[in-house]
């Protein structure tokens, strides 16, 4: 009795020690199983908010169930990533992400952390540009630092968030320009530009793709690229005005998720938005927006995040920003 006990115990250890196994290769089979969501840290309308829109488009031609994008704004760009943390480790809720990402989450006001996320994708660069208001009094980047220097900290510039990847820019523009602005942060890079129109800022540090949409009311100055911009090939990037490497940086987007998702559902997804991307629809958005394809593969993808992380540490730092 006692040697049928001990039999029955050991079958069902082994049972037990396997099942996890099991579940482990059977993991992301039937994904996904509802609707995928994408959540946008930005407003209706700014870049990464239309990208998202035409990525959902693209995605949901591989897939049997919808994909939705919802925007969650604020929070200095954290409230999209602290919904999705509130919400299954499944891959169904995924959180949009850029440069801003490995700054705000390092900081010590954040109850959140980069190990709580995993990167997902990284789909597109973007240069940064600095905006002035057309027909307004500067006509090149040397005129805006002329008048500034004439009176300094008295001059605003707009762009999305606080110690965003636009801020950080500026911050370092005028760093190397030796001058002083005020930072006006909105929620979405639109809004920014909007208040340039109007007159009630000196200037925007913005996004590529702001060119084709605002082109007859707003100037192109400088931007941060190391080629020319394809919607603006004639302007100088801060590099050919004589500034250091520091001012050569893009604006990158992609998604994350969760970090106890499935590797085999984070790998799907990859595939998925990596498809998408590929979609004639989705390169000629690229395109026609000015970007870059900016893909990486997974094992490079964690990679750039810890590098970036670690860079961003430092300026966080210079920023008088706590960090964690």
């Amino acid at each position: 009795m006692r040697k049928k006990c001990c039999l029955h115990l050991s079958l069902l250890s082994l049972i037990l020690v396997a099942l996890p196994v099991l579940n482990a290769h059977g993991a992301g089979d039937d994904w996904p199983q509802k609707t995928i969501t994408i959540v946008c840290g930005s407003g209706p309308g700014s870049s990464m908010d239309v990208m998202t829109r035409v990525l959902a488009k693209c995605m949901a031609k591989y897939v049997n169930q919808s994909v939705l994008v919802i925007n969650k704004t604020g929070g200095d760009a954290t409230l999209n990533d602290a919904y999705v943390k509130g919400q299954p480790a499944d891959g169904h809720h995924l959180s949009t992400e850029a440069t801003t990402y490995t700054l705000n989450i390092q900081r010590k006001d954040v109850d959140m952390s980069l190990s709580d996320f995993v990167p997902v994708s990284r789909i597109h660069l973007d240069p940064f540009v600095f905006f002035v208001r057309e027909g307004g009094p500067y006509k090149t980047l040397a005129d805006f630092v002329k008048d500034v220097r004439e009176k300094p900290g008295k001059s605003t510039i707009a762009g999305f968030s606080s110690v965003s990847g636009q801020h950080v820019a500026q911050v370092l523009f005028e760093k190397e320009a030796g001058i002083k602005c005020k930072w006006m942060a909105f929620k979405s890079g639109p809004e920014a530009i909007v208040t340039l129109m109007g007159g009630n800022v000196e200037g925007v540090m913005g996004n590529s793709d702001y060119v084709r949409q605002y082109k007859e009311k707003v100037r192109v100055v400088a931007h941060t690229s190391e080629k020319p911009l394809e919607l603006a090939p004639d302007v100088p990037s801060f590099k050919q005005l004589g500034y250091s490497d520091d001012l050569v940086r893009y604006h990158w987007r992609g998604l994350i998720v969760r970090a106890e998702t499935p590797q085999p559902i984070v790998e799907k997804l990859h595939n998925l938005i990596t498809k998408a991307t590929r979609e004639p629809e989705f390169v000629e958005f690229t395109k026609k927006q000015g970007l870059i394809d900016g893909y990486l593969p997974l094992d490079k993808l964690k990679d750039f995040i810890q590098r970036s992380a670690k860079t961003d540490r430092e300026i966080l730092k210079m920023l008088n920003v706590e960090v964690k």
